[in-house]
């Protein structure tokens, strides 16, 4: 071999190389950002929970600011994909949805779209990256919950039959035996300002709640029935609310 031709490999290589590390560099900074997203999103989700304008209107500033500089970050190629321009768009959409929302102090809508927007996060991760959050496994535990939650709280029993509501029950499990196998190392990569003792205090709470809840399905459905759903909504709730931005 040539040096002149050993020259051009190793500069080819180089070349390969270095477009590798800048690809992977920008991902983790996109993810990085997307973390930033979310938790401003989950301020702004519980500040509309509680209705206090003040810290929603904040929220908003802030995740509407992030969600522009994560755009900012992502190159031809993603923004040019169908299906991650599907996403993008939504978000976009969306956030224009929530800034009307807030202003006319419609809180409950503003609670939907900052919901739809960590969905539409997480439909886009899915796209970019084979990568799972662990928010996005505890959100689907909470909207699993909600789902569970209204149904057993409905006199018609949401129009479903007893086996329908199991699956709805085995799709909530499922969420928490997948968060449950998070290492907290993996939590903190991307959320490092989660307090270890906080968390396990939180999760313990979580599936001691669950528990729970599973045994007093045992018995089956009755009028007469206590459905302990509070306190595993408000276990999943504290949890989340860890996440937040602080």
């Amino acid at each position: 071999m040539t040096e002149h031709l050993a020259m051009k490999i190793y500069k080819l290589f180089s070349a390969i190389i270095i477009a590798i590390i800048t690809t992977f560099s920008g991902f983790s900074q996109q993810s990085n950002n997307y973390a930033q997203v979310e938790s401003a999103l989950l301020n702004l989700y519980f500040a509309a929970d509680a209705e206090d304008y003040s810290k929603a209107n904040s929220a908003l500033k802030t995740s509407a600011k992030l969600w522009e500089a994560t755009l900012s970050l992502k190159s031809d190629d993603q923004v040019c994909n169908i299906l991650r321009q599907t996403h993008t768009c939504a978000i976009d959409g969306y956030f224009s949805v929530l800034r009307i929302a807030l202003d006319s102090k419609n809180f409950d809508l503003v609670q939907l779209y900052s919901s739809k927007i960590i969905t539409e996060l997480s439909k886009s991760r899915s796209v970019e990256s084979s990568q799972i959050y662990p928010l996005d496994i505890a959100w689907n535990a909470y909207q699993s919950y909600l789902s569970v939650h209204e149904t057993v709280h409905d006199q018609m029993f949401g129009l479903r039959e007893w086996f329908e509501f199991e699956d709805m029950v085995h799709t909530l499990s499922a969420d928490l035996q997948y968060y449950n196998n998070f290492k907290l190392t993996d939590i903190q990569t991307y959320f490092p300002h989660i307090d270890a003792k906080a968390h396990n205090e939180a999760l313990v709470a979580v599936n001691s709640c669950f528990y729970e809840f599973l045994l007093s399905l045992e018995s089956g459905y009755t009028e007469e029935f206590e459905w302990p759903c509070y306190e595993l909504g408000e276990a999943l709730v504290k949890l989340l609310e860890l996440y937040k931005n602080s």
